[in-house]
Order: C-alpha cells, then structure tokens, then sequence
C-alpha cells in the first residue's frame, strides 16, 4: 500500500507561490510543521498497510480453503496449493484474507516486532531507562472464612536482569529551492519516503539483530548448551509443539502466571514460510496430514511474521511475546529545521529515542527447518 503524499501544489499555494528563500519564519515554520504532522500521520499505529503477518485463525482459513479450493493467499507469499496439474500459484488474495497492517515490502515497513516486544511508555518521564527484573510473585488466590484475612500478594526474590538505556537516532534530509521554484515535488515525495523506510528499517535490525544474537557469541558463534537452540524431531508440527512446551515449563518455573493455554508467534525468514504454512495447515488438511503424519498442536500460533531482517535462512524462531521482552519509547518522530544558505535549501533534522531489550531468553526457541 503506497503512503499518501504531501499536497505540495496546495503548500506553494499557502506561501504565495514564493521559493523557501523568501519564506518568513512563520512560513518556514509552518513547512516543518506540516513535514512533521505528515510523518507523524505515517506512524504504524495510523496507518492500515496490507499485511505479511498472518494471525492463526485467518491462516487456517486460508489454508484450509486455499488448499482445497486453491483461493488466492496474500500478495507476497510464494506459495503452491495441492491440486489439478501439480497445483495453482497462490498469487493475490481476497480482501477478508488480508489482515493486520505489517509488510516487509519496500514501500509499507516492517512492523511484525511489534508483536514480540511488549511496549514500555517512558515518554514524559524522567528517567532515562527501565529495568527487566526477575520476580516471583506471591500473590495467591484462596478460600477464606467470612471475616478472614487475606494476605497481601507483593513480588518477593526481585532480581535486576537488565537495565535498558534509551537511545538517539538522528537522520537530516533536505529540500532544494529548485525542487520548489521548477515544481520537481516527485522529488520531494522520494526523500520523505525514504527517509521513513530507513528509519523503520533501522528499527527492524535492531528489534530482530537483538533476537538473532541470542545464544551465540560476541563473534556470532553459537555457543553450546544456550537453551535457545532447539533440536528438530520427527517433522515440524512436532518440533514447534516440542518448542512451545518446553517454553511453557521454563516460564512457568520461574514464576510467572500463564494462561491454559498460552499464545506463541513464529518469526521467520521468507524462505522458510512455505514449509511453516504447510505444517500448520496439518491441523485441517487431510492432504497434509499425510504428508505430515501428525493433526494437531498443542498450543496456539497466533502469527506468522516474515522477515528479510534474519539473516539467518535456515532457521526461524517460535516466540512467547511480551513478558520480559520489552521496547522502550522515550520520544517519538520530531522534526527540526532551519535553511541552509550556502546549499540554497531546507534542511530537517529527524530525531527519536527508543531501545529494545530482551531479559529472559527462555522466550525464544530457534528451530532448524530439518534435522
């Protein structure tokens, strides 16, 4: 989905036609406002982008009637069904298959780890980071007599795991006087929406870089015994479910409250999606539950998020998001400017400030594809 542009034809109206050179302060101030107010406007939780993570029910539908009926799936996904002459290219799909509003195309950014990183609100606050901590809680439900006391639950064995730091992130771009006075605004157009995709892009090796590090050296090697590393059995319904299990009991132990049934995302490269599509469908599909001699999972895959950030291709990762996995936000997208006379233009400075951490790698499981 292409992001809406800028009405530059209306801007040189309200200016009076007149080059930025010839700008009064409020003019030019009004220029970086509405450059701020539109970025803003692009902002992942304003904008409804044609999605690339699936949540589980609508990947069961589709495949579920894809497979049979060989409806499209969702633009993107290099997929086959099963069918008449060795199967149908799912190439293009319907409106109710799409979902959500991540991509990982080069228009609409990467958003999927919003889904793994639970959001920390430091903005307006003081402090200039946030601490992961270790803690058992001992709040307890009980029975109690008419008039009995019940004791206060509070959080005993506090321990600091991690401590998150904020970060600055800067990017400057400009605009040139001939772009305005010769109406070039396509050019304009390209250095708002580039800027956008490579700050998000930054965002993205950053929120996946964390993850892939885990387990493994200050070199990259991984090391041995990591307890992120998960050995593949028999197929991969049977290791993601293995994965998801053992993940419950690591959590569980060390004292966190947990549903029944608790929600686990998959974080894979695009070469490994159709596989994962394939062994998930095993819940519904008699084809593919031949093929994979297994028919159920235990636990629920709420979405599949496809990444090129990985830089791994062989591996993909079953997640339990949020918890101790956490995205700090201390000041959103702000623009300044001022004109740069020796250039003859407008020069902006972008500025935000945000980090990632991760306390408790139990969270994440990396998978190999085959044994």
């Amino acid at each position: 989905m292409f992001a809406p542009k800028i009405n530059w034809a209306k801007m040189m109206k309200d200016v009076g036609g007149r080059s930025p050179k010839n700008w009064t302060p409020e003019e030019t101030s009004k220029f970086i406002g509405a450059i701020n107010a539109y970025l803003k406007s692009l902002d992942p939780r304003a904008v409804a982008d044609a999605g690339r993570v699936m949540s589980g029910m609508m990947l069961k539908q589709w495949m579920a009637s894809g497979m049979k009926d060989n409806i499209p799936a969702p633009a993107g996904y290099p997929f086959t069904a099963p069918g008449a002459g060795g199967g149908t290219p799912l190439t293009q799909a319907p409106d109710p298959f799409m979902i959500e509003r991540y991509i990982t195309g080069t228009i609409a950014p990467d958003l999927g780890y919003e889904k793994i990183y639970k959001p920390v609100d430091m903005r307006g606050t003081r402090k200039d980071h946030f601490t992961i901590d270790s803690a058992t809680t001992s709040i307890t439900w009980q029975q109690v007599d008419e008039g009995e006391k019940v004791s206060v639950g509070g959080v005993s064995d506090k321990q600091l795991i991690l401590t998150v730091y904020y970060l600055n992130f800067m990017a400057a771009i400009g605009f040139l006087d001939d772009w305005w006075e010769f109406e070039w605004f396509w050019k304009m157009d390209d250095v708002l929406e580039q800027f956008r995709l490579k700050r998000q892009m930054l965002k993205t090796k950053l929120a996946y870089g964390l993850i892939e590090a885990l387990g493994k050296d200050a070199n990259g090697n991984v090391l041995p015994n990591n307890g992120v590393d998960f050995a593949f059995d028999t197929n991969l319904i049977t290791t993601i479910d293995n994965a998801c299990i053992q993940m419950v009991y690591d959590i569980e132990y060390q004292g966190y409250g947990l549903p029944d049934n608790p929600s686990f995302v998959i974080l894979t490269p695009p070469e490994c999606f159709k596989a994962i599509a394939f062994a998930l469908d095993s819940l519904l599909n008699p084809f593919a539950q031949a093929e994979q001699k297994v028919s159920r999972i235990n636990y629920s895959i709420d979405n599949i998020i496809t990444t090129r950030r990985l830089t791994d291709k062989s591996h993909f990762y079953v997640v339990m998001p949020y918890y101790q996995t956490k995205m700090g936000t201390w000041m959103d997208l702000q623009m300044e400017g001022q004109r740069d006379i020796f250039k003859k233009s407008e020069e902006m400075v972008g500025k935000e400030q945000y980090n990632f951490g991760i306390g408790n790698p139990k969270q994440f499981k990396r998978l190999p594809m085959s044994a």
